[in-house]
């Protein structure tokens, strides 16, 4: 009789941590990975509009709002000038 109840728990606790690192962990960082890149993309948006709100010439509006892009995927200013400069003509 005990041993079936100490079987039971044991069954119970190795599929509770089976579903909390193979199962939601993962999935709440992927969630979690998601909402940062939606809301970094905000946070670059709201910093251009606020930078030419606040009267600052439109190219420099840009540039606040390519420093709140991650350092990796940040293009440098140079780039961002050439791809500007294409987009005109």
């Amino acid at each position: 009789m005990i041993g079936v109840k100490v079987a039971a728990a044991l069954v119970g606790t190795f599929i509770g941590i089976f579903a909390c690192y193979c199962l939601f962990e993962p999935t709440s960082k992927a969630l979690e990975h998601l909402v940062e890149r939606k809301s970094a993309q905000l946070r670059c948006v709201a910093a251009m509009l606020t930078a030419f709100a606040k009267g600052k010439p439109p190219m420099i509006a840009i540039d606040a709002g390519r420093k709140q892009i991650q350092s990796e995927n940040r293009p440098t200013f140079i780039e961002l000038e050439r791809w500007m400069v294409d987009q005109k003509s």
